[in-house]
């Protein structure tokens, strides 16, 4: 916020700029740019499912606290990403409705997994519905 006077014009008031919220709008509208951001995300999915996997592992040898605190950060992390490929996909489809880069994610795992301490850890891959 910002007040204004000005004393010679008899002026005085509150500028409020008004904050925009990140949302689908941000999205550019040039397709090849929402490919390269829809690849970009899928890439990061990747190496997130691979983290939590290489974690979870580790934790099967040896309980880690720092490790379940990671595994569940990437779990929030991956479902923000993966909402951001569907709004991705949505602006593809809207501006190419017969792109076939907009009928599904390059990444391979859809479903988010299940919080830390739902169900043992072993045999269960975390952020990931498929296994490696």
């Amino acid at each position: 916020m910002v007040e204004v006077y000005i004393p010679e014009k008899g002026i005085a008031g509150r500028l409020d700029l008004a904050r925009r919220q990140a949302d689908e709008d941000d999205l550019p509208d040039d397709l090849l740019l929402l490919r390269e951001l829809e690849d970009h995300e899928s890439r990061a999915i990747s190496h997130l499912e691979r983290s939590n996997r290489e974690l979870a592992e580790a934790l099967e040898a040896d309980d880690d606290p720092d490790f379940r605190e990671a595994i569940a950060e990437n779990v929030q992390v991956l479902r923000q990403k993966r909402e951001r490929v569907a709004k991705v996909l949505a602006k593809i489809r809207e501006i190419a409705p017969n792109s076939t880069a907009a009928e599904s994610p390059s990444y391979a795992g859809a479903a988010v997994a299940p919080a830390i301490g739902a169900a043992p850890l072993a045999g269960r891959v975390l952020g990931s519905s498929t296994s490696p």
